[in-house]
């Protein structure tokens, strides 16, 4: 798996094939699909790899995709590394409660997708980022919160309202300077409004929750 991935990149980057960019953007986006197939099943199928080195590959491959994204102006490659980003934590889930390793990483995720939508003016980014992690929040919120860890839940969604708002701002500021139309500015505004509430919510599953 890894060696096919690797030639495929490799092949892409060929003067010749970037002749063919749709082509070479797509065959780049398989030897990802590739990457994150092969560290996963080399972890949770045969054992080959421990935990901690599976999550640094799995790391490796999403900033490739971002980096690959920007380079040949792709939002595919980038939507794909998005999406294998979030799912990283999902997939290697040991089923314990680590949530500031966890957030701490969503984070760092958060923030190199929104500069990554600023750069390219891809709002669509900002708002899969502002929806993944939400589904994130809330999942940990209702599968482990204990009352322990009010005050961590707490910080948790203010730091991520205050990033929300960042990656928001720069997503306005890269439509800008897009093609993009009315609608997507709407979305993004209602994407904004929904973020904007999460706290506003988890204060009143506090109320309601005994």
């Amino acid at each position: 798996g890894v060696i096919v991935a690797t030639a495929l990149l490799v092949v892409c980057e060929l003067k010749a094939a970037r002749k063919y960019a749709v082509t070479a953007n797509a065959l780049d986006a398989a030897a990802i699909a590739i990457l994150f197939a092969t560290f996963y099943a080399a972890r949770a199928l045969w054992g080959l790899i421990p935990p901690t080195a599976t999550f640094g590959l799995l790391i490796l491959v999403t900033v490739l995709a971002v980096l690959l994204s920007i380079r040949h102006d792709s939002r595919f490659i980038a939507v794909l590394g998005l999406l294998g980003g979030f799912a990283t934590p999902a997939l290697l889930s040991t089923g314990e409660n680590r949530p500031i390793p966890l957030f701490a990483y969503l984070l760092l995720l958060n923030a190199g997708l929104a500069w990554v939508a600023f750069k390219k003016g891809w709002p669509l980014l900002t708002i899969l980022t502002l929806v993944l992690t939400a589904i994130y929040q809330w999942g940990w919120v209702i599968t482990f919160l204990d009352t322990g860890q009010l005050s961590l839940a707490m910080g948790i969604f203010i730091v991520f309202s205050v990033m929300s708002f960042a990656a928001l701002m720069l997503g306005r500021r890269g439509l800008e300077r897009s093609d993009a139309t009315g609608a997507t500015e709407l979305i993004l505004e209602r994407t904004g409004v929904a973020a904007a509430l999460m706290p506003l919510l988890f204060a009143v599953y506090l109320a309601s929750v005994p």
